[in-house]
């Protein structure tokens, strides 16, 4: 089932250029627009871990990753 909020399904549905809102949109508009709901999706499902809790993380196990050798 197509995703009818991505732009490129539109563009394969008209091949060369489609309009939508008034606008005209090409194939590059439409992986752009692509690749940006896929990173959006990715930050929603899987959120970053941030710079504190990583450098908690850090700090918690850095013993296990010290060289004393």
């Amino acid at each position: 089932m197509k995703d009818r909020n991505y732009l490129s399904n539109q563009y394969h549905e008209n091949r060369d250029f489609f309009y939508k809102n008034g606008k005209k949109y090409t194939k590059l508009d439409a992986e752009i627009w692509d690749n940006i709901k896929d990173l959006e999706r990715i930050e929603k499902n899987y959120p970053l871990i941030t710079h504190k809790r990583a450098q908690e993380l850090f700090d918690e196990y850095k013993d296990i990753f010290d060289d004393k050798d």
